[in-house]
């Protein structure tokens, strides 16, 4: 059984990232001291776009600068990064839970999402992680969504065709 027509099927309902919740990578990015060079934003298709040309993301947008340009993508990815975690929390009604739990402030902590019930019903449990790279909850891979969007970049097409049962997401 191929999963991604099921994807198709939950991504045709995409009005949530721009209506619904009013969550916007844009406005993450607005009022930063890169505004001008990260001028995009996921359409409804949930494809990252530049905001004036609608062109996919330009990595050398400084000539002569890999230094440059490889911060400007960091701070992207960062940004898109922050982004997922909203969908997470207010989309997909995820729990945001710091381990462990009992850490103070000067220790170190981690956190990972999880659906509202999972601790305390009987049923199967299922967990998502991503096999290799940097570890972000919700996302297969950064490169991943900047070039094919959410769809294919992060694990929210799973989420909310599991939304029924429960679920752990690091």
């Amino acid at each position: 059984m191929e999963i991604y027509p099921y994807i198709d099927i939950v991504f045709l309902n995409l009005q949530w990232l721009k209506t619904e919740h009013e969550l916007s990578l844009w406005k993450l990015v607005e009022g930063s001291e890169y505004q001008e060079q990260l001028k995009y934003d996921f359409n409804i298709k949930g494809e990252l776009r530049h905001l004036d040309t609608n062109e996919s993301f330009v990595f050398n947008y400084y000539k002569n600068s890999h230094e440059k340009n490889h911060e400007r993508y960091q701070v992207l990815g960062h940004l898109i990064t922050q982004y997922v975690y909203e969908l997470l929390e207010r989309v997909c009604t995820l729990q945001k839970v710091y381990i462990p739990t009992d850490a103070t402030e000067d220790e170190p902590r981690s956190f990972f999402f999880m659906s509202e019930k999972a601790l305390t019903s009987s049923s199967s449990i299922i967990v998502l992680l991503q096999d290799r790279g940097v570890f972000h909850a919700g996302q297969w891979g950064q490169k991943t969504i900047i070039r094919e969007g959410l769809k294919h970049g992060t694990q929210i097409p799973f989420i909310k065709m599991t939304s029924t049962l429960i679920c752990i997401f690091f």
